[in-house]
């Protein structure tokens, strides 16, 4: 499901939420994407046998990189 967001000031014109996997297993697996694959597409199987795709993006905030989104890809 894609929709516009607005945070604290900043406005997104596209944002997304995934509305079967828990929120714990999305945080997970966006984690370890972000820690093994910065910036690029990691692929993931899903236990239907499906190959998914989840990109992860890099912020640099004070010498510290952060991760800024996390994205399921078709």
């Amino acid at each position: 499901m894609d929709f516009p967001i607005r945070w604290r000031g900043l406005y997104k014109p596209i944002t997304s939420m995934s509305l079967f996997n828990s929120p714990e297993l999305d945080i997970a697996l966006a984690t370890l994407c972000f820690l093994a694959r910065p910036n690029r597409g990691c692929t993931l199987q899903g236990s239907n046998g499906v190959n998914y795709k989840l990109q992860t993006y890099k912020k640099e905030q004070d010498g510290e990189f952060h991760l800024a989104t996390a994205l399921f890809i078709t």
